[in-house]
């Protein structure tokens, strides 16, 4: 799965593909983003355990891909497409596919340009995106049926109770996760992205940081790149739990995002 998601070949790889789309005028730091993702130590690691979040991570980008498709082709195939994809990522990890939902929404908005105004555009993306994220839909809700009950019950909340759930409380342990919790759980995930994504001497996350401080102008592909990145960071600061097994796991979806984020901002400081 996650070299079908980084091979630099934007026919069979949709990160790939995905950044070739983002960067149309710098392709060649887009295929350097590509081999990072490819060449990742944490993208690799986790996708060698087995861990869901890499399954989540090739859906994301095919979900991408799929929705900037959609700027030069007109056909329905490519909202169903991204809504299967989502629906995919929904069946894997549900939090992730609301993100990554955000970042198409967004995708959508900035690609149609002019005929973001044109209402019949949004119903043919929205109906095509329901066929195909339907199936999924209907295949989990079946799912929580059987096994707890009601299709909108999950699993972690039947096991643990509704103190699993996004916000600020006590966590299932009785331990208070707030705010202050929030930013100091975030700042370690980042911590160790920055030491896990690529391993290498240049912290990746300070690199990427300093460019979003300092870049005065950013580029539409840009701004879809840092919000690809960005999005699932702020939603996990609103969930208590922070994986630390292989790095910060919460994060390896949005990895195809920090890799191309890291091959961006490392290629304008050269």
């Amino acid at each position: 799965m996650w070299c079908a998601c980084a091979l630099p070949d934007a026919e069979h790889a949709p990160a790939a593909g995905a950044a070739q789309r983002l960067l149309r005028d710098d392709p060649a730091v887009a295929r350097v983003g590509a081999v990072m993702l490819a060449l990742s130590p944490f993208f690799i690691g986790l996708a060698g355990a087995y861990m869901n979040h890499v399954s989540a991570a090739a859906a994301t980008a095919i979900a991408v891909y799929c929705a900037l498709r959609s700027e030069d082709d007109e056909r329905i195939r490519w909202p169903v497409a991204m809504g299967a994809a989502l629906g995919l990522a929904f069946s894997v990890r549900p939090l992730g596919a609301i993100v990554a939902g955000m970042t198409v929404l967004a995708i959508w908005i900035v690609v149609r340009g002019p005929r973001r105004t044109e209402a019949t555009g949004w119903v043919r993306l929205s109906i095509g995106a329901l066929v195909g994220a339907l199936p999924f839909l209907i295949a989990v809700g079946l799912y929580n049926n059987h096994f707890f009950g009601s299709p909108f019950q999950f699993g972690y909340v039947a096991a643990q109770g509704p103190l699993v759930g996004l916000g600020f409380h006590p966590d299932p342990f009785g331990v208070y996760y707030g705010p202050a919790e929030a930013v100091a759980f975030t700042s370690s995930d980042l911590v160790t992205l920055s030491l896990y994504l690529l391993e290498t001497p240049f912290p990746a996350v300070i690199v990427v940081g300093l460019f979003l401080v300092l870049r005065r102008k950013f580029s539409r592909g840009e701004q879809l790149v840092a919000l690809w990145a960005l999005l699932p960071v702020v939603a996990n600061a609103f969930y208590w739990h922070h994986g630390v097994f292989m790095g910060p796991r919460m994060l390896n979806e949005s990895a195809p995002a920090w890799a191309l984020a890291t091959a961006v901002a490392a290629g304008l400081a050269a």
